[in-house]
């Protein structure tokens, strides 16, 4: 057997080898810095990912998290193939799919994540694809909160017996339908109204508006019996409590 010496790299293929090397360590730093979880999935694999991405599921070392199957990171296999078959007709244009779902860590519980998934070649699937994960289970939460005080405020301002409304630039933002009935309108007729209209004359209105908003400068509350006027054009006696938010 005739055995061929090797040649000796050219000093181009020097420089090359050594800016891929460069660019291979500098890759790894942009993973390891991240503040997201990367991975990078190969026919429905795990090849690659960041120390971040191992966290978010409950990893100690990307080693670990790199042993899971892809289906193994979702509540169910219902779940995995409901992904795959939103995100690919989207990523096959070659465009980052975006979503938020239900994951599951290393323990089995589930966490909120915000996918963002993109194909390494959108005319060839078969190359893999790279996703990013963002644990979003604490935002979720703190949505969660605001809505229930959202909806409890609603209640409240809803059925209170006492007429309450939110003025803006002397207009009503809102208002509810205590408000409204005693002053003789239907639901709704009050939205965006001038807080005139329902003063007896420009004057009464002109008056009233710079008595109620010179302590309403200062952070005080004005409190006032004030006299209004009706739909019908009839007046109406009020005990007035105002508060600047």
């Amino acid at each position: 057997m005739a055995l061929q010496p090797r040649k000796n790299l050219s000093t181009q293929d020097d420089r090359n080898l050594a800016q891929l090397a460069q660019l291979v360590r500098e890759q790894q730093v942009i993973l390891d810095t991240a503040g997201a979880g990367v991975v990078f999935i190969h026919k429905r694999s795990l090849r690659r990912c960041n120390l971040r991405f191992a966290e978010i599921f409950g990893h100690t070392r990307v080693e670990e998290a790199l042993q899971r199957s892809n289906a193994s990171l979702y509540p169910d296999r219902e779940a995995f193939h409901a992904l795959g078959k939103a995100a690919y007709p989207v990523m096959a244009q070659g465009l980052p799919f975006k979503t938020e779902v239900r994951m599951r860590r290393a323990d089995g519980s589930l966490f909120w994540a915000h996918l963002t998934g993109k194909l390494v070649n959108p005319e060839d699937t078969a190359e893999g694809s790279i996703w990013v994960v963002d644990d979003i289970t604490e935002q979720k939460a703190a949505q969660s909160r605001v809505q229930s005080l959202l909806a409890e405020q609603k209640l409240m301002f809803d059925t209170a017996l006492v007429a309450i409304l939110f003025l803006q630039n002397c207009k009503v933002v809102r208002c509810n339908r205590a408000f409204e009935a005693m002053l003789g309108y239907d639901p709704g007729e009050l939205d965006g109204a001038p807080s005139r209209t329902w003063y007896m004359s420009d004057q009464d209105w002109e008056e009233a508006t710079e008595r109620c908003y010179a302590p309403l400068r200062q952070g005080r509350v004005f409190h006032e019996e004030m006299c209004l006027r009706r739909k019908d054009g009839s007046y109406y006696w009020v005990l007035a409590n105002v508060t600047p938010v």
